[in-house]
């Protein structure tokens, strides 16, 4: 059995009890993190590992435990980003002690080759892309981190800072960073798909449409979002979710039940989606209104384990969340809604 790395942090922190609240009653409400709580300390886990925060007075104090660098990295980069939302001058005061290894590439990360890329609908382009040691990518999360230099220039990778964040370059070696879902993963041939949907103006969606194989990319993950494990399940989302719906839906168990509620922009969006034939796959044509009352539509069992599972605009998805828990009673850990993009955001 692999021994579990550990690493620690210490801060004088103003407001330490506060900060720590704030955190409980954020993965609270977001159902993100099963939480265990005593008097002055708060465990968190998570599937890379778990987090430790005690904090008294001015003092805190974390530690975080894992089964490997990589889910420890993870670990380490999600405290300093709470952290430094919190106080951006608290990433000059963080120095994780047990695991501070000298700034370097991510653990995490991959550099990758685009192999192929084709369009797989009139709306989505899906990319083949090749690295090295890609096991881990098929073992937690379903989402990465793409990185695409800029047009023209050699490739400048981030670097894991000593506060645990990730330190991306800058200026003219800027990264554009989007999240992606991993559509399908070949472990054995270093290979992974990622569909992008295509749309006038986006940074990546504009790289898509003409990138040549050979061109070098970089990949950070795998990284939130999980296969739901209920017997029954709804799940919904819009276009952006759809990679992410289908490979829910493939990698479900042959007996599994429930409902799939897709919406879509325009009625020859349709694609292909295998899927249990317990499962019925609704499409919805229209906008995130359409898409929302076709979920909220929907009888969940009376008995038995069922859940729900949405991805797509933020503000419909914090809607459903809400009406999920509180009007259908639904528990913590039941639902899970994600906001994919925020209207007005980047592209």
């Amino acid at each position: 059995m692999t021994d579990r790395l550990q690493a620690e942090l210490t801060l004088s922190l103003d407001g330490a009890g506060a900060w720590l609240d704030s955190q409980v009653a954020h993965l609270a409400e977001h159902d993100l993190l099963p939480i265990l709580r005593t008097a002055e300390a708060v465990e968190f886990r998570s599937p890379y590992g778990s987090f430790h925060i005690r904090a008294r007075g001015k003092d805190l104090r974390v530690r975080v435990e894992s089964g490997d660098v990589g889910g420890l990295e993870v670990l380490q980069e999600t405290v300093s980003h709470y952290l430094t939302a919190h106080d951006p001058e608290l990433a000059e005061r963080m120095v994780w002690r047990g695991h501070d290894r000298e700034e370097t590439l991510p653990a995490n990360f991959r550099e990758m080759q685009v192999v192929e890329r084709r369009p797989v609908s009139p709306w989505m382009i899906r990319l083949t892309l090749r690295g090295r040691d890609m096991a881990a990518f098929a073992e937690r999360g379903l989402h990465i981190r793409l990185l695409v230099p800029p047009r023209g220039r050699a490739p400048v990778w981030p670097r894991r800072a000593r506060s645990g964040s990730v330190a991306l370059p800058e200026g003219e070696d800027a990264l554009t960073v989007r999240v992606y879902t991993i559509r399908a993963i070949r472990p054995e041939s270093g290979e992974i798909d990622v569909d992008v949907v295509r749309h006038a103006g986006g940074a990546v969606a504009d790289w898509a449409e003409d990138v040549e194989p050979g061109a070098r990319v970089g990949v950070i993950g795998p990284g939130g979002g999980y296969f739901p494990e209920s017997d029954w399940l709804l799940i919904g989302g819009d276009e952006t979710a759809l990679p992410a719906i289908a490979r829910i839906l493939e990698n479900r168990p042959q007996g599994a039940r429930g409902r799939a509620v897709i919406g879509l922009r325009h009625a020859d969006a349709r694609m292909d989606i295998a899927s249990p034939d317990g499962v019925a796959v609704e499409w919805v044509v229209g906008d995130e209104a359409a898409l929302s009352a076709a979920m909220t539509a929907v009888e969940l069992p009376v008995s038995g384990a069922a859940s729900v599972w949405f991805a797509g605009e933020a503000e419909a998805a914090r809607r459903l969340r809400t009406m999920f828990r509180e009007e259908r009673g639904l528990a913590a850990g039941q639902v899970s809604c994600a906001g994919y993009w925020r209207r007005g955001g980047p592209d």
